[in-house]
């Protein structure tokens, strides 16, 4: 009897090459989506720093008498900390008794 002489428990070129292929596939999958989500929580942590300013700027409002919200705070301008972008108050009068605020903020 003859014995082998060889022991075949390597791989091949081409299965390392596959290998190689679906490792860098997923490596770069991962990748993407850890950037992506980075860039989501920049999104929202300006979000609501935003909408913080955004209710800081109603909350002063309601502090201020009915007669002065007009003359103070009509298409006045307003940031936030640590955002890049600007918000903006408007205040309309339906009638004589009623007032309507607006607050708006765009981020850049």
């Amino acid at each position: 009897m003859l014995k082998k002489l060889s022991n075949n428990k390597s791989f091949s070129l081409s299965e390392l090459m596959i290998a190689t292929l679906v490792f860098t596939l997923t490596f770069s999958g991962v990748i993407i989506v850890f950037f992506r989500c980075m860039e989501l929580s920049e999104m929202a942590r300006n979000s609501s720093a935003a909408l913080n300013a955004c209710k800081s700027r109603i909350a002063s409002i309601e502090d201020t008498a009915f007669d002065q919200i007009t003359g103070t705070y009509n298409n006045t301008t307003f940031t936030a900390p640590n955002v890049n972008g600007i918000g903006v108050t408007y205040v309309t009068s339906p009638s004589a008794d009623l007032l309507l605020v607006t607050t708006a903020f765009s981020c850049k």
